[in-house]
């Protein structure tokens, strides 16, 4: 067996720690993936006629990038990131053919609890995406998606989040390369 050596030395400093936690974060929600859940997770996105992410408050940000990565696909997303009016249209607008994910970090805000129980009521396909296994989205949600974001800083780390982001919309861009590879190769260009 070979012998890994540490990230870094012992008296690590502020800015190693963090890395080093991320380097866990990574490691965890590798580790705690379910094959299954992922594949319907994949399978979900590919089938939806639209999808609606909800990402309120510090998960706005990752919603948006994933909305991106969709449009890139020619999957039609949207986001709901506040409950503005233009927000809550896009809600009201979910029906069966919808696939509305949530991504949550901590307590979610109470948009996506009301989100979420709305997507049940339309019989959307629900999608979680949260760090806490026992989260009231992930309660609410058909498929769930967890990832790790302890840290020794002042913010939960966010670079597992990332990582199955990017991971999701690779996936589906995998599925069929041909169909994406000229959209792509479209916005290479620009």
């Amino acid at each position: 067996v070979e012998k890994v050596a540490p990230l870094f030395s012992l008296d690590q400093t502020d800015f190693e720690a963090i890395l080093a936690s991320d380097h866990l974060n990574l490691e965890e929600t590798a580790g705690r993936s379910d094959r299954g859940q992922t594949q319907a997770a994949i399978d979900a996105i590919v089938a939806a006629d639209r999808v609606l992410i909800c990402a309120v408050d510090q998960m706005a940000f990752f919603g948006s990038y994933l909305r991106h990565l969709l449009l890139l696909l020619d999957i039609r997303a949207e986001i709901v990131a506040s409950a503005s009016q233009e927000s809550l249209a896009r809600l009201a607008r979910m029906d069966e053919n919808t696939l509305v994910i949530a991504l949550s970090a901590g307590r979610p805000h109470p948009l996506m609890n009301r989100a979420m129980k709305h997507a049940r009521q339309c019989k959307a396909t629900t999608l979680a995406i949260s760090d806490s296994t026992i989260s009231e989205i992930a309660k609410l949600a058909q498929i769930r998606l967890y990832y790790s974001s302890n840290s020794p800083g002042y913010v939960r780390s966010h670079v597992a989040l990332l990582s199955t982001i990017q991971g999701l919309a690779n996936a589906v861009y995998s599925r069929n390369e041909a169909l994406y590879e000229d959209r792509i190769k479209a916005y290479r260009l620009t």
